[in-house]
């Protein structure tokens, strides 16, 4: 038959605020465990419509955006937060058991360049999109673009990206490297200054600076990372002392966010 058919995904919930949650945070684990051997968010979230699914088939959304949000902080905390002694927390134990969870970040997870791990940056984008839409951010209390960051909201989802981005490049075209700093112990491979986009955008742009990235970006109709929004929204992110300031402003801004403080 010549006739055309189409599809489209019924909504789960009557709010629609609910259900674009629901698509963010379903879509961040997603992205952040690939292959199905490591989908131990999927057997959660599963396991957890089974168990709370009533007579009348029905889920209470406010609920299940909880218990997801929870189960991300349990895996953050449980896989990267700090432990006195012994290895991070299995996540089958995460998944279905209540370990006693780190209260804090190890940062050493942060310190690590292009080896940091896929999840932490979708979780940061996830949060960053939340208080975004909740606006919770003041552009004087946090010293960033509101205006030019909420033009760019709209644009994101998560997709499937792989390859850790230094904004300010580590063999930039046109300028010295980045040096190990007071300001920034960890140079080029600071957290401040990492992002997560497709491979192939970071191949094309690897050695730009952040003016010919923010030019590139910019033209572009959707936003693969939030966090590089906020990067790019600063109108210094050079070598200079003030642009090395920010890095680390922004880094620290970052790691608030993670640890939802």
């Amino acid at each position: 038959t010549n006739e055309q058919v189409s599809f489209s995904y019924v909504n789960s919930f009557d709010s629609e605020a609910d259900n674009k949650q629901l698509i963010m945070l379903l879509s961040m684990f997603h992205v952040s465990f690939p292959t199905l051997v490591y989908k131990h968010w999927l057997n959660a979230s599963l396991h957890y419509l089974y168990e709370h699914t009533d007579s009348r088939l029905s889920i209470d959304s406010t609920k299940y955006i909880d218990y997801l949000e929870g189960l991300s902080d349990s895996f953050f905390y449980g896989r990267f937060g700090k432990i006195t002694d012994g290895e991070p927390i299995d996540y089958y134990d995460l998944t279905y058991k209540k370990p006693s969870l780190p209260t804090e970040l190890d940062q050493t997870y942060l310190q690590q360049g292009t080896g940091v791990q896929n999840f932490i940056f979708n979780r940061l984008d996830y949060l960053l999109w939340k208080k975004l839409i909740a606006k919770e951010f003041s552009a004087t209390e946090h010293k960033i673009d509101l205006g030019y960051i909420t033009a760019r909201l709209k644009g994101f989802s998560f997709t499937f990206r792989t390859s850790v981005e230094h904004y300010f490049p580590q063999t930039p075209l046109g300028s010295e490297p980045m040096k190990v700093s007071e300001t920034l112990p960890c140079g080029v491979d600071s957290f401040g200054n990492l992002c997560l986009i497709s491979r192939s955008d970071n191949s094309k742009l690897s050695n730009y600076l952040p003016t010919a990235k923010k030019e590139h970006y910019e033209k572009a109709t959707t936003v693969e990372s939030l966090k590089q929004v906020f990067m790019m929204s600063y109108q210094d992110w050079t070598i200079s002392e003030q642009g090395v300031k920010n890095i680390a402003d922004h880094e620290r801004m970052m790691i608030k966010v993670l640890q939802k403080q």
